[in-house]
């Protein structure tokens, strides 16, 4: 018989193969390719509202295996807009700009990109603030690093989908040399080319999750490569580093969390945090934040999500953060 940790990546697979069938998908889709609510059922999802603003560790089960940013973090980094003045582009920090319905460049894909570029020039690198450089900045100090190519997390489809409903995300996990430990968690911060609904799930907010927690399941170990990095292609490269039948990064993992704040249209935002609880996949959802005024918008809020901490399940469901080298 399987072990639990093979039947949780035999799940996560199946329902990978299911979430990016176009075919499969298209009669369990709503309004701006929502996902219906028979289709969760169906699958074992379960769509849970949270608020993620309240910060303190819960009682909950499963368990949110994120604790985000305190705020006195970005309160003593206060970002410094004098500083991102550019003497032929003016000044980004104020170039942000308010949603106007109908206006130009004001489409779902085109706002959530806009948002988010800004978002994470607020909360990862981009915008100087007291007391950090572009080395020693917020995320190298919370140790948080970006997923780059090649890495065995990108090797299954779904993270990214082009065309008019498309979707896109940039992919952030915990630097081994701040923690001194590989960690499941990731972090996500998405592109949705719709506008989003409350209490809803988009498609590609949907594969985008599902995807992450699939990888991260399957995720081999990285090969050293004797070819000095010379190789025809991306796949030729992946074979080379990734060959089939290395063991697996996460082995004995059986959450697999994820982090994600979503841009959606019109100009809004959400965040989830998604997980395994035995052989089902829960997903707190919270409510939709706007951004349409750059003055209003929650940017501190959703950039302490961005910097959360990992949290460690340890016996009897109590949560530490994990002791750094």
């Amino acid at each position: 018989m399987a072990s639990t940790t093979t039947r949780i990546r035999n799940t996560l697979n199946s329902l990978w193969t299911k979430v990016l069938d176009d075919d499969k998908m298209s009669g369990s889709l709503g309004v701006d390719g929502d996902v219906l609510g028979g289709f969760l059922e169906k699958h074992n999802i379960r769509l849970v509202s949270h608020d993620f603003e309240i910060t303190e560790v819960e009682d909950s089960h499963p368990p949110v295996l994120f604790a985000p940013c305190p705020q006195h973090f970005l309160d003593e980094h206060p970002i410094e807009p004098e500083k991102c003045d550019d003497p032929k582009f003016g000044n980004p920090f104020y170039k942000f700009p308010d949603y106007e319905a109908g206006g130009t460049w004001m489409e779902p894909e085109e706002s959530s990109l806009r948002v988010a570029r800004y978002l994470e020039k607020w909360a990862y690198n981009g915008f100087p603030r007291k007391g950090t450089d572009v080395v020693d900045c917020l995320p190298t100090k919370r140790g948080i690093t970006p997923v780059r190519f090649p890495h065995g997390l990108l090797l299954g489809e779904g993270l990214l989908r082009s065309g008019e409903k498309g979707w896109k995300t940039n992919i952030y996990e915990y630097d081994i040399g701040f923690w001194g430990e590989q960690h499941p968690h990731i972090i996500l911060c998405s592109q949705q080319s719709e506008v989003g609904h409350e209490n809803c799930i988009m498609h590609g907010e949907l594969a985008q999750l599902i995807t992450a927690m699939r990888n991260r399941a399957h995720e081999p170990e990285m090969m050293e490569s004797g070819e000095n990095g010379d190789f025809e292609d991306e796949e030729d490269e992946n074979e080379a580093l990734f060959p089939e039948g290395s063991p697996l990064v996460f082995q004995y993992e059986q959450r697999f969390p994820v982090v994600m704040v979503s841009l959606v249209g019109p100009q809004h935002g959400r965040i989830y945090y998604a997980c395994m609880d035995g052989f089902d996949v829960v997903i707190r959802q919270s409510p939709l934040f706007s951004f349409e005024k750059r003055e209003t918008a929650p940017w501190d809020f959703f950039a302490r999500i961005l910097l959360s901490y990992p949290l460690h399940e340890g016996d009897k469901g109590r949560l530490s953060v994990p002791l750094r080298v």
